[in-house]
């Protein structure tokens, strides 16, 4: 005797469709940034991948990002950085992450918009060398980031 399909277990069988569409649709949504050769200087993402951009969720002056850099930083070698304008609580978006700022207060202004050199010190940590010398501790960070909306 064949097995019948009551109409409860097609709506489950719908459901979970839909649900692993869904899933698979988030997925791809995901960037993954790509390998390049890099030069003196850190590689930005190209225009059209940042206007792509996905954007994880909108709150009340947050965004949350996901990183879109190009990869392929080499472990002790300073390429040429420009940090971003409000400095460690901008997206610091670089060898396909963001990277968060170790031992600094969250209200540093010390390298808002400093130029200087972006070191990898291990695959996970970094540090930025602007000509003050006064170097900051950065840690790689996991996915996606909330960020503030800076002015």
């Amino acid at each position: 005797m064949a097995d019948r399909v009551t109409p409860p277990d097609r709506a489950l069988r719908l459901a979970l469709s839909l649900a692993a569409a869904v899933l698979a649709a988030a997925c791809a949504l995901v960037p993954n940034p790509s390998a390049v050769p890099w030069g003196a200087t850190v590689p930005q993402a190209a225009p059209e991948v940042v206007a792509a951009q996905p954007v994880v969720a909108r709150g009340d002056g947050t965004v949350t990002l996901f990183p879109v850099s190009p990869k392929g930083a080499v472990v002790g070698v300073g390429y040429g950085y420009d940090m971003p304008h409000c400095g460690i609580n901008s997206p610091i978006d670089i060898d396909g992450s963001f990277w968060d700022a170790i031992g600094e207060p969250s209200t540093s202004v010390d390298f808002d918009g400093a130029t200087g050199l972006f070191q990898l010190v291990s695959p996970s940590e970094a540090r930025f060398l602007p000509p003050t010398g006064r170097a900051l501790r950065l840690a790689r960070h996991s996915g996606a980031k909330e960020f503030g909306i800076c002015s």
